[in-house]
């Protein structure tokens, strides 16, 4: 898994660990395929983060630690009107297969991602806030399916 990386506004797009950028792709090469493969169609997201989804030594048992699922965080829509996507706006949670495909857009319009983990063996955990609402999530793995979302607690308007 490699990230398209875009350096300023109308400098092109850059590949490589040595450059601090927005994220605006994933490419995925495999050595049981010709070409490489892009997480999404087009290099207009941006994304806020991802990473490899592994068992913990416990739970897995063995030294591998094979990735379960790719996470990708990222924003799509200008939903705060200021012309730019950024951290800013509002993002979604997808999770793929660890060769970058089947992507599964799991939660939308999240202001913030707060913790995530794998829970249990074949179990996605998140928290994560949308308005004043911090809210929990379970996907599982083997589907992408969400098997609950709920409401931890509200944020007061005082504190």
């Amino acid at each position: 898994m490699m990230p398209l990386e875009a350096r300023e506004k109308g400098s092109g797009f850059s590949s490589g660990p040595n450059y601090r950028a927005e994220t605006r792709n994933l490419s995925f090469v495999s050595v049981q395929e010709a070409k490489a493969r892009w997480l999404f169609d087009k290099h207009s997201n941006l994304i806020l983060a991802f990473a490899q989804l592994r068992p913990k030594a416990e739970v897995a048992g063995n030294e591998k630690y094979p990735t379960e699922a790719i996470y990708v965080e990222y924003v799509d829509q200008d939903t705060n009107g200021d012309g730019r996507l950024s951290a800013d706006d509002h993002s979604n949670v997808a999770l793929t297969k660890a060769n970058g495909t089947g992507m599964v857009k799991v939660l939308t319009g999240v202001n913030r991602v707060l913790s995530y983990d794998l829970d249990g063996e074949r179990q996605f955990s998140i928290i994560y806030q949308v308005g004043k609402a911090i809210r929990q999530a379970r996907v599982s793995l083997s589907s992408f399916g969400k098997e609950s979302d709920v409401e931890l607690m509200t944020i007061p308007d005082q504190l």
